[in-house]
């Protein structure tokens, strides 16, 4: 964030972690462009959600809106790890075990969740939950993108 600091209980924003996964898995960044009403085409991130999307990792919070600025749940984490995951065709030995908050994830990103999780790319916290609505926090994001690129290896 600046000044040799990290933030690891800051929060990551939707672009933010977009950018992170797109440069971690080395995605194609140029000629891309985003149709969002709230991408600015010369914005820093504009070329990481156009490759997001492109490459099938994201869509916007509605069709013309890819949210900026907005605060990445967990549960949207787990989509976009897990279209990575299966992008790249790694099996996941799935279990039949839920979080406590079962009923608070959303049903598009249900399967997702438990996938990242069996995976070991993410876990619950210490009373079963997974607090799907949270904001996934900066050492959160590292931690799942590193677990993510030791299974793409």
């Amino acid at each position: 964030v600046g000044n040799n600091n990290f933030d690891p209980a800051g929060v990551v924003t939707r672009e933010q972690f977009l950018k992170m996964l797109v440069e971690a898995t080395g995605i194609d960044t140029n000629a891309k462009t985003a149709s969002f009403t709230d991408v600015d085409s010369s914005a820093w991130y504009a070329p990481y959600v156009a490759a997001g999307v492109d490459a099938g990792l994201v869509n916007g919070i509605t069709a013309d809106t890819f949210g900026v600025g907005s605060q990445i749940r967990r549960q949207d984490m787990a989509v976009m790890i897990v279209r990575i995951l299966d992008g790249k065709n790694i099996p996941v030995t799935e279990t039949s075990e839920v979080f406590d908050d079962d009923a608070n994830i959303s049903d598009y990103a249900k399967n997702a969740v438990y996938k990242v999780r069996d995976a070991g790319i993410i876990k619950g916290y210490d009373n079963n939950t997974f607090a799907p609505s949270a904001s996934l926090t900066r050492a959160e994001a590292a931690t799942v993108i590193i677990k993510l690129l030791d299974m793409l290896q």
